[in-house]
């Protein structure tokens, strides 16, 4: 019996317009009016999930920055995983040789301690991702006016961003030559107390090694009195790799990279073909056939 469903948004749930479509919107409540609950797994913060959900008037629990946090249906706070701070120094200084703009994800909000045209650059790049075949100089003009942009926080390097008070949870940076993740990917995934992990092919994504989306999603099913086998997961992204080695009923959009198509459970229309929605529906509907 399914009694929980947790999906990632980018390149999953997300349709190409960053929109829930009306028929994945009606899947999810669905479930929902069944009594299954709907967890968003993703690697953004909840300031950036916060108008997704407003516009769909849509009420779940969240698993936000690959599992450093977790919040209710409410917004409270769960279960929080900082970075550590020790090796924080040696990752800016590696993602700068690249000419790369790290941004630092927090309890509250983003922040970057890079000129505002070095940032307007690196979501240039994140538009790039959201929206597949836009040029470079498209991606730039959506920069310009999107929240990943216009959010952010500026302070002036790494003793700015101490000086806050913020909670650091997780680091994201783009580079548009995958040669270069795949080595910065290695690089990170060798330091103590860091994990390494991809949403998209042109990024790195830096949290605490022990906050990753499957592990953060046991712990929530554990309070919750679920079951593994009562969990069915979707995502397209090598961040969600640990959630699906985690959770054997695991589904992959056909946009989804190799790796995780490898591992899923079953491989199902493309995000932009509502494949979460008619899965769900699916599963809820195997649910309620009785076994002859």
């Amino acid at each position: 019996m399914l009694k929980l469903i947790a999906s990632d948004l980018d390149g999953t749930l997300l349709n190409r317009q960053q929109k829930i479509s009306p028929l994945n919107r009606r899947a999810i409540a669905k479930a929902q009016e069944k009594g299954v609950r709907f967890v968003i797994a993703t690697g953004r913060n909840y300031a950036r999930v916060q108008d997704l959900l407003t516009e769909n008037d849509l009420h779940c629990d969240l698993l936000l920055m690959n599992g450093s946090e977790v919040r209710d249906a409410g917004g409270k706070i769960i279960s929080a995983i900082n970075l550590p701070l020790e090796p924080l120094k040696q990752v800016v200084e590696l993602l700068h040789a690249q000419g790369m703009e790290p941004e630092f994800m927090t309890n509250r909000e983003t922040c970057c301690i890079d000129p505002p045209e070095a940032a307007l650059h690196s979501c240039a790049l994140r538009m790039q991702c959201f929206h597949p075949g836009i040029s470079y100089e498209e991606g730039l003009k959506l920069a310009h006016t999107d929240p990943f942009y216009t959010a952010l926080r500026f302070v002036d390097g790494l003793e700015g961003l101490y000086q806050t008070g913020l909670e650091l949870r997780k680091i994201v940076s783009y580079h548009p030559d995958t040669k270069v993740i795949d080595r910065l990917t290695r690089q990170f995934n060798t330091m103590e107390g860091l994990v390494c992990m991809s949403s998209f092919p042109v990024n790195v994504e830096i949290t605490n090694a022990q906050a990753q989306k499957g592990w953060g999603l046991e712990k929530a099913i554990e309070v919750m009195g679920v079951r593994r086998e009562e969990v069915a997961v979707f995502g397209d992204g090598m961040n969600d790799y640990n959630m699906f080695t985690c959770f054997p009923r695991c589904y992959a959009p056909e946009n989804a990279v190799e790796p995780i198509k490898a591992l899923a459970k079953e491989v199902i229309p493309r995000h932009d073909e509502d494949g979460v929605g008619k899965t769900i529906l699916r599963l809820l509907e195997e649910d309620e056939t009785p076994l002859e």
